[in-house]
């Protein structure tokens, strides 16, 4: 099992910050997709490394 952070964002305030374990990538993306409300950002980190990225904070980076 491989420890995750979850981050959810409403425009540039942090709301929640999870730290847990999971079995795969899959598994922490589908928990993140699963916390975010409509018009958040959602984040997951692996370590160092953001794998995942969904939301209106991803928007204003492209």
């Amino acid at each position: 099992m491989r420890q995750y952070e979850i981050r959810i964002l409403d425009g540039r305030a942090l709301r929640l910050a999870l730290n847990s374990g999971y079995f795969s990538d899959f598994n922490a993306i589908r928990a993140a997709q699963t916390l975010r409300h409509p018009g958040q950002s959602a984040e997951v980190w692996r370590e160092d490394e953001c794998i995942y990225q969904e939301g209106a904070r991803q928007a204003a980076r492209a």
